[in-house]
């Protein structure tokens, strides 16, 4: 029960969703002392958790795409990712913490009815062709209106992106980050999204008939690595070495007593010596920083 309940990233999705972490980490807060020694695995937590949302505070709002990767966007021969598309979502089941939802890029032929049967070969752009390079774990923001119609900027949000701006804007209702639970796969045209529970009464007052809204779409950004690391850190008590994690300073006294540090020591000069040419020079620096570790 415990190492599931580890596995899971809700309090990771909610503060994001909720805005919590842009009102927590906008004035720059004190962050906590990482200490040499934890008194257990929750004091772990408590410490690195923090600092890793500041971290993803920085990510989503403070990292940038370069004109050139938004240029290649723009020239590929057949798109598979785009920063900006017009859709339709649609309200889903009620979780304990978020409302579920479903994304369209164009609105699904079974809403259209007998129109849409008539539209197969009208030259409409194909269902799902905006989704194609959405993938698991990507941030969005949907809004019922366009928040860059007086902004000269392809269309990409990260470029107005602050805290400040997050607050103002995705505090109003008809306004919300929208996490990617799951892509869009072969056969389906939608990609399923979690949202901010505050923002279920947005997807029932905007739906038209059959219950599908109107909304702009921006991609902000991938947290897949994010997730990935954040699950790491939650995970840390079950692995075998969690004793040096949480008490790293007597792991280590213990490494320089004896004759584990000449030997561990050796047989890392002697690995990146001979493998280190694999590697690119990010990563060998990376490695040669560990195998100073011991000395220092």
């Amino acid at each position: 029960m415990r190492f599931a309940h580890r596995k899971s990233i809700d309090s990771f999705l909610k503060k994001i969703l909720d805005l919590e972490i842009f009102e927590k980490f906008k004035s720059n807060p004190k962050l906590p002392e990482v200490p040499n020694t934890f008194s257990d695995h929750n004091h772990y937590l408590r410490v690195w958790e923090t600092l890793f949302m500041q971290e993803t505070f920085n990510i989503i709002v403070n990292s940038k795409r370069s004109d050139d990767k938004i240029s290649s966007f723009e020239n590929q021969k057949r798109p598979s990712k785009v920063l900006y598309f017009q859709g339709f979502i649609i309200k889903g089941a009620e979780e304990s913490a978020y409302t579920t939802g479903r994304l369209y890029d164009t609105l699904p032929k079974l809403a259209l009815g007998n129109q849409g049967k008539n539209n197969n070969d009208s030259g409409e752009p194909e269902e799902g062709i905006n989704l194609r390079g959405i993938k698991e774990s990507d941030l969005l923001i949907l809004s019922k209106d366009d928040l860059l119609k007086d902004q000269n900027h392809e269309k990409d949000i990260k470029k107005i992106l602050s805290a400040d701006w997050i607050l103002s804007n995705l505090l109003h209702p008809n306004n919300m980050f929208a996490y990617v639970r799951e892509k869009s796969k072969k056969g389906s045209t939608f990609l399923d999204v979690l949202l901010d529970k505050s923002k279920s009464l947005f997807l029932t007052q905007h739906g038209n008939e059959q219950g599908y809204a109107p909304v702009h779409c921006y991609i902000v950004e991938s947290l897949a690595t994010t997730i990935r690391e954040f699950r790491t850190l939650r995970m840390s008590e079950f692995y075998g070495h969690y004793d040096t994690i949480v008490t790293p300073e007597k792991a280590l006294k213990v490494v320089q007593s004896g004759g584990e540090k000449h030997k561990n020591h050796e047989q890392m000069n002697a690995f990146l010596n001979l493998h280190g040419k694999k590697f690119n020079p990010s990563q060998r620096d990376a490695l040669g920083e560990v195998v100073s570790m011991v000395d220092n």
